[in-house]
């Protein structure tokens, strides 16, 4: 009989692996050793082994190392959020349309000039984000015109000589600074899988001198990537792409875990949060995510369904009604009919091809239940 991977997890955390895993966290300055350390530690919890938790939470609060991890982490999450506001490229025809209205619109209201000054210097400070993202929408452009007519290549050539190997190197990477947070926030669920409450509070509150609330720094992270800092809630689309999608889902899932259970006070610390949280977990439900869902319409189903799970999640069995008041004095009930309505209508469109070639990843029918 051959053995467990469970068993092979609580070996491991019998030698020290665990201990070990965290003292690489609290002390490597090396990215790379940080890394491997947060794999190891996903490694030692995949599948929910209540051991390696209880272990990781005996050192962290009864051995007195929480601040120094938590403030890690923290800094960790802050450090992606900067990264994010100072390099986040969108497709920028949309702005640029803007722009040229705005200009029109300033030329010929000769009164309304004063009121619009403002703005127009925001506009100036912008102009070298705005050149930067104009150059990646036109190589994101060329590669969309040379997908639906293979000869326009031709005409792509001269654009893209340039940039050939920058844009490899983007397509196949992202930042390490936001790239590291998808391991960390997959350990932090790891953490708190099949409802461990004793962690799920210790996220939030370790009662140290000084406090990391990691439920609500997750909460910020996913208002960062979302793009919800710059005020554009309605243009997820520029903001979420086939390179992001993966940390955006990763950030859902492990919020959906910090609550479920349910942890009343996870539900509550993310319901009131300042940050608009709630009104992007409802925005990505509701709103259209293009142009990835042009050509990944399955990345975006799956992305729809981890945030309809974190609303249930931040409502599931409570004794009140305060969450569910929230989230619907943010969501029209008529919106989310017709949601649910296109979900079951494309469900209807993808049975006719799982006939033919399967059944792969979610449904839109699992969305719209």
């Amino acid at each position: 009989m051959g053995i467990s991977m469970s068993d092979i997890q609580c070996l491991l955390d019998k030698e020290g692996a665990s201990e070990l895993v965290i003292d690489v966290i609290v002390n490597t300055k090396n990215d790379r050793i940080f890394s491997e350390g947060i794999l190891l530690g996903i490694a030692l919890l995949e599948g929910g082994n209540t051991q390696t938790q209880y272990s990781f939470y005996q050192q962290l609060h009864e051995q007195k190392k929480s601040e120094k991890f938590f403030k890690v982490l923290y800094d960790r999450m802050k450090a992606a959020q900067k990264e994010i506001r100072s390099t986040v490229t969108v497709n920028t025809i949309d702005l640029g349309n803007k722009k040229r209205d705005d200009d029109n619109e300033l030329m010929t209201s000769g009164p309304r000039m004063r009121v619009r000054d403002s703005s127009l210097l925001l506009k100036e400070g912008m102009k070298g984000q705005l050149t930067e993202a104009s150059s990646a929408t036109s190589k994101a452009y060329c590669a969309y015109r040379r997908e639906m007519d293979p000869e326009i290549d031709i005409m792509c050539a001269g654009t893209e000589a340039g940039n050939a190997e920058e844009k490899s190197a983007e397509e196949v990477t992202m930042s390490p600074a936001i790239a590291i947070m998808q391991p960390i926030l997959r350990f932090l669920q790891l953490l708190c899988e099949n409802h461990n409450r004793e962690l799920q509070n210790f996220l939030r509150n370790q009662n140290n001198k000084t406090n990391y609330n990691l439920v609500c720094e997750t909460l910020q992270f996913l208002d960062c990537i979302c793009g919800s800092t710059t005020g554009g809630l309605g243009l997820l689309g520029l903001y979420i792409n086939e390179k992001n999608v993966v940390l955006v889902n990763q950030t859902l899932e492990s919020l959906t875990e910090y609550c479920q259970g349910p942890c009343h006070e996870n539900q509550t610390c993310i319901a009131t949060h300042e940050s608009n949280g709630i009104d992007i977990i409802i925005a990505l439900i509701l709103n259209d995510i293009n142009p990835l869902g042009k050509y990944r319409m399955d990345l975006v189903l799956q992305l729809k369904n981890n945030a309809s799970k974190l609303l249930l999640a931040i409502m599931e069995s409570r004794h009140d009604s305060e969450n569910a008041e929230r989230i619907l004095f943010n969501m029209r009930p008529r919106e989310l009919v017709d949601v649910m309505k296109n979900a079951y209508n494309q469900g209807l469109e993808c049975d006719h091809g799982e006939d033919e070639g399967g059944d792969d990843g979610v449904s839109p029918k699992d969305v719209g239940h």
